[in-house]
């Protein structure tokens, strides 16, 4: 297989039109040897999936930020996959990661397009879309102290998640003290580096 097909962490595949996936990471299998691709689906419980990477490149399409220039075409090499193809697999973020606002806005829009036309997996609760939107952590801070009546602990989790957080606390009040903790804290030292 072609080194330039390789996927990287941080880039987003599609399986079928309604079906969003981020891979995590490249692995190679110890037993024989062959390359594994580690993704997340973007919808429903996110759960985490391993597949061959042959299979893998086989029935997805890579999406790319609308605003870069070109579509994909099997083949043709785009620069973070030429970059990643010198590295060792999960060793180098994807062009995906590296991204302006822009670009990365218009990820966000897909992501959230896939998540809000999805039947089958219920709806996104609005008010963690509306967190993940937020673009400093004072507006996530805002929401979250506007959302607080109406947090539960699926939606905390959630909150927690999208900030690579794990909470410890016991019932959904702990859950909210830590994260508004959390985010009181990078906003403290976020200010402080400017």
């Amino acid at each position: 297989m072609a080194e330039k097909q390789r996927p990287v962490p941080g880039d987003f595949y599609r399986r079928d039109p309604d079906k969003l996936y981020q891979i995590i990471t490249v692995a190679q299998d110890v037993d024989d040897g062959g390359y594994k691709v580690v993704y997340q689906a973007l919808t429903g419980e996110f759960p985490v999936y391993t597949e061959p990477m042959e299979r893998f490149l086989a029935e997805t399409n890579r999406v790319r930020p609308r605003k870069s220039a070109g579509t994909y075409e099997p083949g043709r090499q785009d620069q973070g996959m030429q970059t990643a193809g010198a590295q060792a697999p999960g060793m180098q973020a994807s062009e995906s990661m590296k991204t302006n606002g822009q670009e990365s806005g218009d990820i966000r829009e897909d992501i959230h397009q896939t998540l809000s036309e999805d039947p089958e997996e219920g709806t996104v609760n609005p008010r963690l879309l509306e967190f993940l939107d937020a673009s400093t952590n004072q507006e996530k801070l805002d929401i979250l102290q506007k959302i607080r009546r109406e947090i539960d602990d699926k939606l905390m989790d959630d909150l927690a998640m999208s900030m690579d957080l794990t909470l410890n606390g016991k019932d959904v009040q702990q859950k909210y003290k830590e994260l508004q903790n959390c985010l009181l804290t990078y906003i403290k030292y976020e200010s402080v580096r400017r």
